[in-house]
């Protein structure tokens, strides 16, 4: 199952992509225009909107080939090449 992530059908200024592997979602695609990279909306996506634990997801895995990767910056641990985020321990 892929999952689509954005505002509004036409809002390309965030967009992402999951792919579900079981209760782990694995991102293929991670977009915001340069004008919205402060954080706040990776920060919200990824953490605080409950969206991806409202899909049954425990887990969140980047891939290895993101590039300008801010997952760090908003409680990702690296993992490898990747990072991962536990939705269960939400760090701060």
């Amino acid at each position: 199952m892929r999952l689509e992530l954005r505002r509004a059908p036409h809002d390309l200024r965030q967009h992402g992509v999951l792919e579900a592997d079981g209760q782990t979602a694995r991102v293929l695609l991670d977009y915001v225009t340069p004008r919205y990279r402060d954080f706040s909306p990776g920060k919200f996506v990824w953490r605080s909107s409950g969206l991806l634990q409202a899909h049954g997801f425990t887990r969140l895995v980047t891939s290895p080939t993101m590039v300008g990767a801010y997952y760090d910056r908003i409680g990702f641990v690296k993992d490898g090449r990747s990072y991962v985020l536990d939705l269960g321990i939400v760090r701060t």
